[in-house]
């Protein structure tokens, strides 16, 4: 029986590096794919202010407007659900990553390194569930 729980996150963070983006053919289909890094701090009693490093993946209309208006420094505020992926490192152990699916992306602020932005609007995508690959 299928469940309908789900596990959503809203994260913001800064891009640790600019996002690698990827087109992938499925069939007759071409599906856009950025992925990145965000660098989200918080405050954890006892030790002080620690960073968190979350992977994110988004798709289409959502991976063109990562490419288009971010670069490594930019403050994002992403919106999805969670999902562990299972994998084997180079040493054959196995390991469990946690990724978030963006299904809404804000732009926030500049770049940490106060580069020009490219925009200073804020910018959200719509995507529909037709338009991932999985």
């Amino acid at each position: 029986m299928a469940s309908n729980d789900t596990c959503q996150a809203t994260v913001v963070g800064r891009l640790t590096r600019d996002a690698e983006i990827k087109d992938i053919k499925k069939g007759d289909a071409t599906f856009k794919l950025a992925k990145f890094s965000l660098a989200c701090n918080h405050w954890v009693k006892g030790k002080g202010d620690h960073t968190s490093y979350l992977d994110i993946e988004a798709w289409n209309g959502l991976a063109n407007v990562i490419e288009q208006y971010t670069s490594k420094g930019k403050q994002v505020l992403v919106i999805g659900s969670l999902r562990v992926e299972s994998y084997e490192d180079k040493s054959g152990n196995k390991r469990k990553a946690v990724v978030v699916k963006a299904d809404n992306i804000q732009l926030l602020g500049s770049n940490e390194a106060s580069a020009p932005s490219r925009s200073t609007k804020p910018v959200a995508a719509a995507v529909t569930e037709d338009e991932i690959p999985f």
